[in-house]
């Protein structure tokens, strides 16, 4: 979570410092909430357009206050964003099982929901001109309601492993 943390304060920072409009929750998990949050006040990030929090409670709200969402590919992510119909930038965690969370992300951005940014040389910089396009084209990022999620029940592992 350190890289991931890191790379979207740093492009958070930056359009900041552009002076563009936005407004910004960023969790970041139990470890490494201290560093971020330093960051933040250190830039002048925080308050009324900007929180971070290590851990937030009420995930429903968060997803219906946000626009668009940075995160990683993990099953109930996917399964939230789906849920919530949010336009996202999915980062796939490499290392995980079977590339399951490379899987989860192109499920999404099959469906015109996720765009994904892959950890290697180039992540900074795609994950600025991402976040750049996301910002400036988000009323036209989403399309139509699409039958995203089966009627009936569905069985997580058949989500997470057919392509």
């Amino acid at each position: 979570a350190y890289f991931l943390n890191d790379q979207i304060s740093q492009a958070l920072q930056q359009f900041w410092r552009e002076g563009r409009a936005f407004s910004f929750l960023h969790i970041t998990g139990e470890n490494s909430f201290e560093q971020v949050r330093g960051f933040y006040r250190e830039h002048a990030m925080l308050g009324s357009r900007g929180s971070v929090y290590s851990y937030f409670e009420d995930m429903g709200k968060a997803y219906q206050a946000a626009d668009l969402v940075i995160a990683r590919a993990g099953a109930m992510t996917c399964l939230e964003l789906l849920y919530f119909k949010k336009q996202s930038l999915l980062v796939p965690l490499g290392i995980s099982a079977e590339g399951h969370q490379e899987q989860n992300a192109r499920y999404l951005e099959r469906h015109g929901i996720a765009t994904i940014i892959f950890e290697d040389e180039h992540f900074k910089e795609n994950l600025l001109e991402a976040f750049n396009r996301g910002l400036a084209g988000l009323p036209r990022l989403m399309r139509p309601p699409m039958p995203l999620l089966p009627t009936r029940p569905i069985v997580l592992n058949g989500l997470i492993h057919r392509g």
